[in-house]
């Protein structure tokens, strides 16, 4: 057995090759899936928009989803005992696929038009509170799982963004629409994007339910660091790999035993609110400031960019796919950048997010076209380091966060970000609809 006073690095087993990329495209694809069904119908409101007059859609999706969003992702928190995190994540993406496939169904067969808004937006509801159920667990699944894997999981979320860009190119280009409501090519535009979605929740779903067979999984890298995330220690150089993770005997062990057999005993001790304080006071950086960067994005993603025209495309529906499209494209590459290269630490992280205030101060500069930022060159380079800044500064403050946490804290550090996630995208929707986009109607 090894000696008690040998350092973790030393008795940790190394982890082993993952073939072909399979565990790490699992949670790219995971996180694709967490935000797909939803970014797909956010590029369907046009179809839905032009099914239900006089209904404001946009206002549900952009502003009542997220209030359950936000709910169901903390009751998730909560309630973390009774809903083991992998198989409640693939029931709910199983029942997204439902959901998913039936909204846009609903306009072709159901006539009434009062009916047809009571349904969608009951629906749009249920999508939401679903959606937070398996994102908070997906989040929380993901941490589980020796080594970061958070940062593929929150990259593939932007990718899904970028992945609904090129559907909706797609569709622009095949399935022309006119004014007309009753254009067909309205309902074959956001099939695509519905399928594009339920397709990626298919193959998330099988990708999860084959991850045990993986020689990573049954490696006793992953072994070992299970044990330690499911103890309770401060101190983890007791295990031992060599023998099986097992602990020393010794009198300062056996005080630790006596603290695991006491959590054993009471499984709801870990998810206590004193426990659920301390882990909120652990990330009060990176989580606030995780905040402020999704209430910076959403002060000007997508309303404010779109006011600044870009002058070289002619067509509305094209500048409005570019804008979206570069913010995308930036959010991407910079959340896999970060994966490689984390150069912020926590307290530099919140130095970048102040700074951030800065190309964000320059959007509005550009909406109103004020001498040398109405150039569209300025604007493109601007929407860029938006886009760049949103997806490298936030996926660092997830990664930083669940990597500093202790073993036995990453699953519900990392819901914790979730929660934070959604309550930067709920405070920024409410500041871009009531007051942003007010303030240029106003104009």
């Amino acid at each position: 057995m090894s000696d008690t006073t040998s350092t973790e690095e030393d008795l940790a087993p190394k982890p082993p090759k993952d073939n072909y990329k399979f565990v790490y495209l699992t949670f790219l694809c995971l996180g694709m899936a967490i935000l797909l069904p939803w970014n797909s119908l956010i590029m369907a409101l046009d179809y839905f928009e032009a099914n239900l007059p006089g209904h404001d859609i946009n206002f549900v999706v952009s502003i009542l989803s997220n209030g359950p969003l936000f709910i169901t992702n903390l009751l998730m928190i909560i309630l973390a005992p009774y809903f083991p995190d992998k198989i409640t994540t693939i029931v709910t993406m199983l029942m997204l696929c439902g959901l998913t496939i039936a909204l846009p169904l609903f306009p072709e067969l159901i006539d009434s038009l009062e009916t047809l808004w009571i349904i969608i937006f009951i629906a749009i509801i249920v999508i939401s509170c679903v959606n937070g159920v398996m994102q908070c667990c997906a989040f929380g699944y993901t941490a589980s799982i020796p080594g970061n894997y958070i940062g593929p999981l929150n990259t593939g979320c932007a990718v899904s963004g970028l992945a609904v860009s090129i559907a909706r190119a797609f569709s622009l280009l095949i399935f022309p629409t006119k004014d007309d409501p009753n254009d067909p090519n309205y309902f074959r535009g956001a099939l695509v994007y519905f399928i594009l979605g339920v397709l990626t929740l298919v193959l998330g779903i099988f990708m999860l339910l084959y991850l045990p067979y993986t020689r990573y999984f049954k490696s006793n890298y992953f072994e070992f660091h299970t044990k330690r995330r499911h103890s309770s220690y401060d101190t983890l150089e007791v295990l031992d790999p060599k023998n099986n993770g097992t602990i020393g005997v010794t009198e300062e062990n056996n005080n630790l035993l006596e603290i695991e057999e006491e959590n054993k005993s009471n499984p709801n001790k870990m998810e206590s609110l004193s426990y659920m304080f301390k882990i909120h006071n652990t990330l009060l950086i990176t989580g606030y400031g995780l905040v402020i960067i999704y209430i910076q994005t959403f002060c000007v993603f997508p309303a404010v960019l779109l006011e600044g025209n870009i002058d070289f495309i002619s067509s509305k529906a094209w500048e409005v796919w570019f804008i979206i499209s570069l913010y995308n494209f930036a959010d991407t590459v910079s959340r896999f950048v970060s994966e490689y290269k984390v150069v912020l630490t926590v307290n530099t992280s919140a130095l970048a997010t102040l700074l951030r205030c800065i190309p964000i101060g320059f959007a509005f500069l550009s909406a109103y076209d004020i001498v040398f930022f109405r150039h569209d060159a300025f604007k493109i380079i601007n929407i860029l380091i938006i886009g760049f800044t949103n997806g490298y500064i936030g996926n660092c403050q997830m990664m930083l966060s669940v990597d500093k946490a202790k073993a036995q804290d990453k699953v519900i550090t990392s819901k914790f970000m979730a929660l934070f996630l959604v309550l930067g995208i709920t405070l920024g929707s409410i500041v871009s609809s009531f007051g942003i986009t007010k303030l240029f109607d106003s104009e």
